[in-house]
């Protein structure tokens, strides 16, 4: 009788803690009405081992199965196409889990496909049923910031120095950051009232770096322990510990890259000096918009002891970054480049990697020591930025 009880009490902290060490394979079985005799299902998950695999399947008269190992709910991507080509035909994703689950739809719009049998994906489906509501609400707004879009992207290729750019970049801003701002706040709701499922450890991981701190660090501790270790919570993990080490307080990591002019810099090459990273993109509005200010700063303080090191996400747009120097006229500085490596997201040589930048602009201020003695995000903190330098300079 005691050993049943206890076997009972462990299976019971089991799922208390997220932990699924039994059943670990997940079966999905779909059915597609109106589909060809034959075609292709790809699946793309995150295995038993925390490695990303890619499993296919054909889909013979509009059936198809698909099984894998998994030991915890996460974000699963299915992508199908149009038999004997390489032509897309539609993808759809929902949160796999280890269960059975059951997948119908129309194969003319795989983006509508019904899932069941993961409990997990109800979960989400309660959230998407909030958002697919909010979406057609703004959906005139989606439509004119499209055609927008569209526009600006054909008037810069014909003419990347078109006045009219600016102007549109700008509206392109407001309108994204209108229909950002109530899928955020649907988002949060969710977020405020699931606070230890999945689905919010996925939103947590998404959102890790645009919500305020203290949010991040109570959600991602408010997590049973157990689920702390998921693949969502472990990146949470990680950003938390990146961002208290490139904190204020935290001497500055260093770093060696090739400038726009082809000079070896370092940042130990400034220590005695104050530095102004600037973490910025020829593409960014808000930051093209911050440099009149932080020029002025630069030509207020430079001979007391100001550097900046300008690092530009334009690794693969080199003609717009030297462009945008130019045209902002800020080439008295150092210019260097993020060294984003696209097969190596989390790879060491990309400076948002080593300070934690998530967003841009950024703004670090280093100190004679190399010590980090401020961090400033977005251009409304730019006056904070002003306020430190008076300080440090007087």
């Amino acid at each position: 009788m005691l050993k049943s009880l206890l076997k009972t009490a462990i299976v019971a902290l089991l799922c208390l803690f997220g932990i699924n060490t039994f059943a670990q394979q997940f079966t999905l079985t779909g059915t597609l009405s109106g589909a060809p005799a034959v075609a292709k299902v790809f699946i793309n998950y995150t295995n038993t081992k925390g490695v990303s695999q890619r499993d296919s399947a054909v889909v013979t008269a509009g059936k198809f199965k698909l099984t894998g190992d998994v030991n915890q709910p996460h974000m699963a991507f299915l992508t199908f196409y149009e038999p004997g080509s390489k032509a897309l035909k539609g993808n759809t994703s929902f949160f796999v889990e280890p269960a059975n689950i059951t997948a119908t739809g129309d194969y003319a719009n795989i983006k509508t496909m019904k899932f069941s049998g993961s409990v997990t994906q109800a979960e989400y489906e309660v959230f998407q049923k909030e958002m697919l509501a909010y979406n057609a609400k703004m959906q005139p707004q989606q439509d004119k910031y499209t055609a927008m879009n569209l526009e600006y992207a054909r008037l810069k290729k014909a003419n990347p120095d078109d006045n009219k750019l600016a102007r549109m970049a700008e509206s392109l801003d407001s309108i994204r950051e209108i229909l950002n701002g109530g899928s955020q706040k649907i988002v949060r709701a969710y977020v405020d009232t699931h606070k230890t499922n999945y689905v919010t450890a996925y939103f947590l991981m998404v959102y890790q770096s645009s919500w305020p701190l203290p949010y991040v660090k109570s959600l991602y501790a408010g997590f049973p322990a157990g689920m702390q270790g998921s693949v969502y919570l472990k990146t949470v993990k990680n950003y938390l510990e990146d961002l208290e080490a490139s904190s204020v307080g935290h001497l500055a990591k260093n770093f060696t890259k090739v400038d726009i002019n082809g000079k070896t810099i370092s940042l130990s090459d400034f220590k005695g000096k104050y530095v102004v990273m600037d973490f910025w993109a020829s593409w960014c509005v808000p930051c093209r918009q911050s440099s009149p200010h932080l020029l002025a700063m630069y030509n207020k303080y430079h001979s007391k002891g100001m550097e900046v090191i300008a690092i530009s996400d334009d690794d693969s747009a080199l003609d717009a970054w030297k462009r945008a120097i130019k045209q902002d006229g800020i080439g008295m500085w150092n210019h260097i480049l993020r060294g984003m490596d696209r097969n190596n997201r989390n790879s060491l040589q990309d400076l948002d990697n080593v300070y934690a930048v998530h967003e841009i602009p950024t703004k670090l201020l280093i100190d004679k020591n190399g010590v980090i003695i401020g961090r400033y995000l977005d251009v409304t903190e730019d006056a904070l930025l002003e306020k430190k330098l008076d300080e440090v300079f007087k």
